[in-house]
């Protein structure tokens, strides 16, 4: 499957990981995550219950690269996955950070190779993740793997003018990794609808402002449906 952008190295993606721990740890950043979850809420909600509230008490949710925020948490039927590589950190290092959540509904690992079933969930969730995983073509390969033929994926990421897109790619093996931060990827809205494409039927697509109103950046929200067979 073609991708535009060569996938970044594990290891530059364990350094970012690495960064991210360092940053939580420090700063001890209960309030931050709390401010999140509630942002999120008024942010997304409002977009997902539409599918949500069709949702069964016999469907299954998977919350994709879910952080501490866990937004399916909010969601009231059906059965919930929680997948992020930090989710075992979380409960570690900074007690309180995640909602109470059944053991068996939080897999601490990458989204490029879930242990979970062809065809087994109703809904996926991936809010601002897809920047930041270490392939982004296998994480919605896995999506499509473990979706229903009927179901949805929303997803949510940040993109940026073309131009800012592509100096990204062209410097970042330069950027000191210290200095790389989170994010691996910069997607252009373009890049990203062409990424979704080969995967998924892209139903809608919203555009939301970040929070910095200076930002030349936008998040573009997507709900997607598998491609026909």
């Amino acid at each position: 499957m073609p991708c535009k952008h060569k996938a970044f190295s594990k290891q530059r993606w364990s350094l970012t990981q690495k960064a991210e721990m360092d940053f939580l740890t420090k700063h001890k950043c209960l309030k931050h995550i709390t401010a999140l979850r509630e942002q999120a809420r008024t942010r997304y909600l409002p977009f997902i219950e539409p599918y949500s509230n069709t949702l069964t008490e016999d469907a299954a949710v998977l919350d994709l690269a879910c952080g501490a925020v866990c937004l399916a948490n909010e969601i009231p039927a059906g059965r919930k996955v929680f997948v992020d590589p930090l989710l075992d950190f979380f409960r570690r290092e900074l007690p309180g950070s995640l909602p109470d959540l059944p053991e068996d509904q939080v897999l601490a690992s990458e989204a490029e190779r879930l242990r979970l079933n062809d065809s087994s969930f109703d809904l996926v969730l991936c809010l601002r993740g897809v920047s930041h995983v270490c392939n982004p073509e296998m994480v919605l390969h896995e999506v499509e793997r473990v979706l229903h033929q009927e179901g949805v994926f929303i997803m949510s990421v940040v993109v940026w003018p073309v131009f800012m897109s592509r100096l990204y790619y062209r410097l970042s093996p330069l950027i000191p990794k210290g200095l790389l931060g989170n994010r691996l990827y910069c997607y252009s809205p373009r890049g990203i609808r062409n990424t979704l494409s080969r995967h998924f039927e892209i139903v809608s697509e919203t555009t939301l402002p970040v929070e910095s109103w200076f930002s030349p950046a936008r998040e573009s929200f997507f709900v997607c449906r598998p491609l026909s067979t």
